[in-house]
């Protein structure tokens, strides 16, 4: 599979790269997104491992178990849907900006 562009740039060009990206119109609306996403997914992680530690201390049926794997993978996702997307619009922005 081919790299995309962001994909080929070095770890302080890619930093680079977002941060040029969050400077516009678009970038500053996606960025409040982005981070509401991340708090989203970081409190499901939480509340899952609350969960677990709970069903632990009060022998829970496997119920409470399954639940907590839905939870997890639901915030995994989250994360790995959000990482895509931030590599997706700040390569389109290396694209339509040359340098």
């Amino acid at each position: 599979m081919l790299k995309n562009k962001y994909q080929r740039l070095n770890k302080e060009e890619r930093k680079k790269a977002k941060e040029d990206f969050y400077k516009t119109e678009f970038g500053k609306s996606k960025k409040a997104i982005f981070n509401r996403i991340l708090i989203y997914s970081i409190l499901i992680i939480l509340y899952g491992i609350i969960l677990t530690i709970v069903g632990l201390i009060k022998h829970s049926s496997i119920w409470n178990f399954i639940a907590v794997i839905l939870l997890f993978s639901c915030a995994f996702v989250l994360l790995i849907g959000r990482y895509k997307i931030i590599v997706r619009d700040v390569n389109n922005y290396l694209i339509k900006n040359k340098k």
